[in-house]
């Protein structure tokens, strides 16, 4: 099982890729666990490599 991990504005996020897929595969996020790498950075407004997380600018 692959764990995502996210950068929400600051907030820090791990997640089951098998749950995204399960659950809500028709989601923003589940169309984001399906991407592959290269697109996710694309999406992502940041990714940091030494924590292999990717963040998104967001105002809570």
């Amino acid at each position: 099982d692959t764990i995502l991990r996210l950068n929400i504005g600051g907030s820090s996020y791990r997640i089951r890729t098998r749950s995204i897929t399960k659950f809500g595969p028709k989601t923003l996020l589940g169309r984001f666990v399906r991407m592959n790498h290269e697109h996710r950075r694309q999406w992502a407004d940041w990714y940091f490599e030494d924590q292999e997380e990717y963040f998104f600018e967001r105002v809570p």
